[in-house]
């Protein structure tokens, strides 16, 4: 049942917030600036690695369920089915020569009478910034709508992070409250998928006469 699918994301979510949470209670006990500076400073790169992870875990998850139903090809919605054999039509279109293309479109007709199998790999690009995060609501099936209004703060975290994780030295944080958007902004991207993951289990969106 997809419900234990959610219940998992929930419990998922929790700890990454505690976790975030902690980061409060630490820079309340530092009395000293330069180390307060510094967790404040390395809690940019956690935000963002939870952000990351956690997509990465709901939809390992989701593709899990969609493996146990079993279904043909012809049950799947086509955004879902396409993501589904998306490595067989990356070596399509990068066959060269005619015989080679003939041999991997026959891959991808063998495949289709089997069961369809969602992989495990969840490809986030190293950078899950807006646009990666659109391609991924298509493949699934979700609604980027509901991500809209966090788009420029996503953006900004995303600069800060790769900024001071290569090293520069141009980003300074003295209280908690400098970095209290990007942690709510975290718990609000979380909230955003888990309730899109909700929507796309109760109306079957992976099935093919859901749009």
């Amino acid at each position: 049942m997809y419900e234990s699918i959610l219940e998992e994301i929930e419990a998922d979510k929790d700890w990454r917030n505690l976790e975030i949470k902690k980061i409060e209670i630490i820079c309340q006990k530092l009395d000293t600036e330069d180390y307060r500076k510094l967790i404040l400073k390395s809690t940019i790169p956690m935000i963002y690695a939870h952000w990351e992870g956690f997509v990465v875990s709901s939809l390992r998850k989701v593709n899990r369920y969609l493996n146990s139903l079993e279904y043909e090809y012809s049950d799947f919605h086509i955004h879902l089915l396409t993501n589904a054999y998306e490595e067989n039509i990356k070596s399509l279109e990068s066959s060269l020569g005619y015989e080679k293309r003939v041999k991997h479109l026959n891959i991808i007709f063998e495949k289709l009478t089997d069961d369809v199998k969602f992989s495990t790999k969840i490809d986030v690009k190293s950078n899950l910034k807006f646009q990666v995060l659109k391609d991924i609501c298509i493949k699934f099936n979700l609604n980027i709508d509901n991500f809209e209004s966090y788009k420029l703060d996503l953006e900004q975290l995303l600069r800060l992070r790769n900024a001071i994780a290569h090293g520069e030295d141009s980003y300074s944080f003295t209280r908690y409250e400098d970095i209290e958007l990007y942690i709510n902004l975290l718990s609000n991207l979380m909230d955003t998928l888990h309730t899109e993951i909700d929507d796309f289990f109760r109306n079957e969106k992976y099935k093919k006469d859901n749009s």
